[in-house]
């Protein structure tokens, strides 16, 4: 839920933040979780007043059960619908954790958006 929360609320701020890193997520879902077009007021360009031209690393792994990996893909889609940039990452052999791998390029993604 925290990649939920965290994406909503990005997509909600009046103006473009630095970026919105999320490790293995649902994120957004607009095709029947709890986010589903029924709960949203207006189009994108209404609600989501921050979309437009986000950078968004998303990092998820390949063997997730918690949260299968068509999850993470499907929010990727639905962020670009709505104009954001997104990179897309999927790590082998990682579950629903972190790994070492998705670290470093998570670092290396802050560093080029923080000064």
């Amino acid at each position: 839920m925290g990649g939920t929360v965290a994406a909503w609320t990005a997509l909600q701020v009046p103006r473009c933040l630095a970026g919105l890193l999320l490790f293995g997520t649902e994120g957004l879902s607009f095709t029947g979780g709890w986010a589903s077009p029924k709960t949203l007021c207006g189009s994108g360009s209404e609600w989501a007043t921050g979309a437009d031209g986000l950078q968004v690393l998303q990092c998820h792994g390949r063997e997730d059960t918690l949260c299968p990996l068509g999850f993470a893909t499907t929010c990727t889609d639905e962020l670009r619908k709505l104009g954001c940039s997104v990179r897309s990452l999927a790590f082998r052999g990682v579950g629903h954790a972190l790994s070492f791998d998705m670290l470093e390029e998570a670092k290396l993604w802050l560093q080029q958006r923080i000064p």
